[in-house]
């Protein structure tokens, strides 16, 4: 059986995926399946249960992408990293347990 991964881009994903999980049995979705993907460093810091990934640290220095064009270009800038993470994810080596942040 193929591992599902839900990626949650920036805070209205991870408000989506929050929602999606309290029906955990209905998606598949448990805490060990889901990455948050924020470039707001506050956003991510209190998600202690959750696998996340802090995104474009050299253009935002942890502030809010603010809209699609910041958000693109953090995307860019750690496109290897976010890859990084769905390879060892679906390979089930356990790199991908580390938090990122």
């Amino acid at each position: 059986m193929d591992k599902k991964l839900y990626l949650a881009l920036g805070d209205a994903g991870k408000n989506i995926i929050k929602m999606a999980s309290s029906n955990a049995s209905q998606y598949d979705i448990n805490k060990d399946n889901i990455l948050l993907v924020n470039t707001d460093k506050s956003s991510l810091k209190n998600e202690k249960d959750y696998h996340c990934l802090l995104i474009g640290e050299k253009i935002l220095k942890g502030h809010c992408a603010g809209g699609i064009k910041f958000g693109q270009k953090a995307i860019d800038e750690s496109i290897s990293s976010i890859i990084n993470y769905i390879n060892n994810y679906s390979n089930n080596k356990k790199q991908y347990n580390k938090v990122l942040i």
